[in-house]
């Protein structure tokens, strides 16, 4: 078990936009939404640590095949993720616009980051991140696809 740096800004890079969005939150957040429960929190927050941990302390390093379609395909995800943060600063930075379907495509901020985190895992054949990715995607959609159902 080792440091790995590319994992730490694989990590980083879809939680840039974050920074900013703590300094500028929604101010129209409902009050009484709900959430998956206890058991969707616990794969979404365990999910979200675990992965963390194995892609930063389990060195895996990218296929020594490289394979291109990994790397393309999270660079799309992270385009189009960075683009819907940008949709949310310019429209006033609105509760719902985090939530707003794009291409009929329900919580895009929600699944883009979650396909880019799985791309980088399968690109590293990091098993372990693969396995946590999964188990985040779940609580973290799921969670998400309530928020929204509730404040459309």
């Amino acid at each position: 078990m080792s440091f790995s740096w590319i994992g730490l800004i694989i990590i980083l890079l879809p939680l840039l936009p974050n920074i900013v969005f703590f300094s500028f939150p929604p101010q129209d957040v409902p009050s009484n939404l709900k959430d998956g429960g206890m058991i969707i929190n616990i794969l979404e927050h365990g999910g979200r640590i675990l992965y963390c941990s194995t892609m930063i302390l389990l060195k895996y390093k990218p296929t020594v095949n490289f394979k291109w379609y990994y790397l393309i395909g999270m660079g799309i995800c992270l385009l189009l993720y960075y683009a819907l943060w940008g949709r949310y600063f310019l429209n006033g930075q609105t509760f719902h616009s985090l939530f707003e379907k794009v291409g009929g495509i329900p919580i895009p901020m929600a699944i883009l980051p979650v396909l880019y985190y799985l791309l980088a895992a399968l690109w590293f054949i990091n098993v372990p991140g693969i396995v946590t990715i999964i188990l985040f995607g779940i609580g973290h959609i799921f969670n998400s696809y309530i928020t929204f159902n509730q404040i459309r």
